[in-house]
């Protein structure tokens, strides 16, 4: 029998077991007398555990820890390697972790992934589906919106160079370019375009007016330009 410093402490937590109290379990003879611990899960269920097994850490729990084990398992079983599974976990880098170099154009924009997708990768691949090859990019409809199943397709690099926020189209008296052809045509950078069109800016302005313009007044004065 284990020593006194060698059992578990009541009131303790063991992982996700509580110990209540110190059981003596009885049997007919004195091989059949054991030590048991009563102890409470995290989950409210309450169950007798040996000493040494709990710590020793090989029972952590009612059984519930190993069952949210299996379940996560059962979702990204066979996709953790897969486009899929790397599109979802981008996504949600992009929108929320400040360290990503990406976060600027997208979580520093405002660009949120919806609720169903950012708790759920098996949510996420049933609303969108496998990619239909290598080839194919998540891609949002609207550059402007958030990850979420109206507004997000699979595509081809072709067709996401298209849709990009420099690609985007701009009528300006009567003539429609792209950002990267009006910033082109009036020398004006295209990311400083976008970001003005982004804010609000009147298309003629935010295409003609020099870089530096945007240290002078406020909005309304660089309309008047």
């Amino acid at each position: 029998m284990a020593n006194e410093k060698n059992r578990p402490v009541i009131g303790k937590e063991y992982n996700r077991l509580t110990v209540l109290n110190r059981v003596e379990i009885e049997g007919r003879d004195w091989r059949s007398n054991r030590i048991r611990y009563a102890c409470q899960c995290t989950c409210g269920t309450e169950l007798l555990v040996k000493g040494g097994r709990l710590l020793s850490g090989h029972v952590k729990s009612c059984g519930c820890l190993q069952k949210e084990i299996q379940r996560r398992g059962n979702v990204q079983h066979g996709q953790s390697g897969t486009k899929e599974f790397a599109a979802w976990r981008g996504m949600i880098r992009r929108c929320y972790d400040k360290r990503c170099r990406d976060y600027p154009g997208y979580g520093g924009r405002g660009i949120k992934v919806c609720l169903r997708w950012r708790k759920s990768f098996s949510n996420f691949l049933a609303d969108v589906g496998l990619a239909p090859s290598p080839k194919y990019e998540l891609e949002r409809n609207n550059n402007d919106g958030n990850y979420e199943p109206d507004n997000v397709r699979w595509a081809t690099h072709k067709e996401q160079c298209r849709n990009r926020r420099s690609s985007r189209r701009v009528a300006v008296d009567g003539v429609t370019k792209t950002v990267t052809e009006w910033a082109e045509k009036t020398g004006v950078n295209r990311s400083i375009i976008s970001r003005r069109l982004d804010q609000g800016w009147d298309a003629a302005v935010a295409i003609s007016v020099p870089a530096n313009a945007t240290r002078y007044g406020n909005q309304n004065a660089r309309r008047n330009w």
